[in-house]
């Protein structure tokens, strides 16, 4: 699950004194592996309760399925639109339970499999993806535009005191949250509480698939360019098994009698909450007027920005055809409406 974000933190140089160990524990691919090993164009991994690893790879197009050692069980679907088929390389979605949930990417077909493979249903999800949560100064995103509630909480947290901008943010299975740095392999983690626990660094280009309390998984080349997926174990201090965090989606709210057209307003708030953070990134200020964001905006609408400073802004979507306007506030600001709720009204 990879997560983009645009932040800022405090980078405080104390962080780089704290080591976490990463050791490698169980090799999945690589140069060595035989024909049931090998991996190529990893799409996807977990790690399930029990110690199982489930792999997604696209070539070809399939879930395996090994051991807590590495050792291969079984596989279970191919490219094809029959049932328990894919018909394109699939994602692996977090479960509470030992479940393995597959996602279509531009399908938006799920697949719900036990761990043997058995198909137990599929649905498709014709809604458009929920926005990405906008935090304090931070816009996450994820697979399918869902951030989990531990997310929020931590950076709600955070101090923000020297602007660092982050390639990518990972909350765990149990409320930790870490955070990458651009161009730097070393990531940050921190507890639900914002407490900062220390960092960990990995091999060059592995990119995290999954993570829990002690483990993660990998994904990553060996010496002889060979896919590889890697779980480390990791002596991050233990947090609940599913703090209630977890279980809720950020995103944003519409307060306002007219679902039509105010909903409509959404994607223009995503992007222009979008543009407003890359600014903030570059110069530490949010921009006063929405000319400096050069958005195109959808035929009938107009942004305008009616407050901007250091600490937050409050944008405005007017749709010229009509009276109907609405509003949304980010960060402090004179304005007593809650952050990250859209208002509407003529």
């Amino acid at each position: 699950m990879r997560l983009t974000i645009i932040a800022l933190l405090s980078m405080a140089p104390a962080m780089s004194a704290q080591t976490l160990a990463a050791t490698p524990v169980v090799t999945i691919g690589g140069a060595m592996a035989n024909t049931n090993d090998e991996l190529v164009k990893v799409t996807g991994a977990r790690r399930l309760p029990d110690g199982r690893i489930v792999v997604a790879i696209g070539d070809p197009i399939e879930v395996r399925v090994y051991d807590h050692a590495g050792t291969f069980i079984n596989r279970f679907g191919r490219k094809g639109g029959g049932p328990g088929e894919f018909r394109a390389p699939v994602s692996i979605r977090y479960a509470d339970n030992d479940s393995i949930v597959t996602y279509t990417d531009g399908y938006n077909r799920f697949a719900i499999f036990a761990p043997s493979g058995r198909l137990i249903r599929e649905y498709k999800e014709e809604a458009a993806p929920a926005p990405p949560a906008l935090l304090h100064r931070a816009l996450l995103r994820s697979p399918g535009g869902i951030v989990n509630g531990c997310a929020r909480a931590v950076m709600m947290a955070l101090p923000l005191v020297t602007p660092a901008r982050l390639d990518e943010v990972f909350p765990d299975h149990s409320g930790h949250f870490w955070a990458h740095p651009l161009q730097d392999r070393t990531w940050r983690v921190y507890s639900q509480a914002a407490a900062f626990l220390g960092t960990i660094t990995l091999p060059p280009g592995a990119t995290v698939l999954d993570a829990g309390t002690g483990y993660l998984l990998a994904h990553q080349h060996d010496a002889d360019d060979v896919e590889e997926v890697i779980e480390y174990r990791v002596n991050v201090p233990a947090g609940p098994a599913r703090p209630p965090c977890a279980t809720r989606r950020d995103t944003f709210s519409l307060v306002s009698a007219d679902h039509g057209r105010a909903a409509e307003f959404k994607p223009v708030f995503r992007e222009a909450m979008t543009a407003n953070e890359v600014v903030f990134s570059n110069v530490a200020h949010y921009p006063g007027t929405a000319d400096s964001l050069q958005l195109k905006l959808p035929a009938g609408t107009a942004l305008g920005v009616i407050e901007a400073s250091r600490t937050g802004y409050a944008d405005v979507v007017l749709d010229t055809r009509s009276s109907l306007a609405c509003v949304m506030r980010i960060g402090s600001g004179s304005f007593p409406w809650p952050e990250g709720v859209i208002f509407c009204g003529n």
